[in-house]
């Protein structure tokens, strides 16, 4: 069995390096590669020769593949490059056309959400205004409580001060009443005392006080 992976590297490190050398536009069918007889003292050997046949065949296949690979990366003219550079170009183009979709789709999306934001941002500035109109007629209806409050206490002050001021009169009208009543009295009862002196006993007097 070394012997036969060295039979399958060496035809390997063959194919790739003639394929390196030549160019893809020189590249001619694969032609078949010479015999190789071993010299074994192996008594198995003779069954492995179906094996090493059948992994020969692989590797030229799949040489084979890597030149059709390499001629059609290369630009190659190989029998095997016609309908592989025309999938190419058409693999290419739908490609192409998806991603041009693609674009288109993500434009639309960016002009959505372009105007998403914009009708966003009204609707805000509006919410805003009718807010602001709002605080300013609050604010308003604050001032005016405000000023009737304060056009209140004044009143209520000066009516405090008017309540005191009458009161203060008042207390003089009392004043001056009774004062007046007594010196009334007192004059009105010594002008009778004088008139009525003589006349009156004095032990009657001294009983009527």
């Amino acid at each position: 069995m070394p012997r036969l992976y060295s039979f399958v590297v060496a035809c390997w490190l063959a194919q790739s390096s003639r394929s390196v050398a030549h160019p893809a536009d020189d590249i001619e069918p694969e032609a078949e590669p010479p015999a190789v007889v071993y010299e074994t003292s192996d008594p198995h050997d003779t069954a492995t020769g179906s094996i090493e046949a059948i992994l020969k065949q692989q590797v030229q296949d799949n040489v084979a593949a890597s030149n059709r690979d390499f001629s059609l990366s290369s630009g190659g003219t190989t029998p095997y490059t016609g309908n592989a550079a025309a999938a190419a170009d058409e693999a290419l183009k739908q490609i192409l056309t998806a991603n041009e979709q693609k674009k288109a789709r993500v434009a639309e999306e960016r002009d959505h959400i372009d105007e998403e934001r914009s009708r966003h941002s009204r609707r805000m500035m509006e919410l805003e205004d009718k807010l602001r109109q709002s605080l300013d007629k609050l604010q308003e209806r604050e001032n005016n409580i405000y000023a009737s409050e304060h056009k209140l206490e004044s009143q209520l002050e000066k009516g405090e001060k008017e309540m005191k001021n009458l009161d203060h009169r008042a207390a003089e009208g009392r004043f001056l009443h009774k004062r007046i009543h007594k010196s009334i009295i007192e004059g009105e009862e010594g002008k009778l005392k004088s008139k009525y002196h003589g006349r009156i006993h004095p032990h009657r007097h001294e009983f009527a006080k």
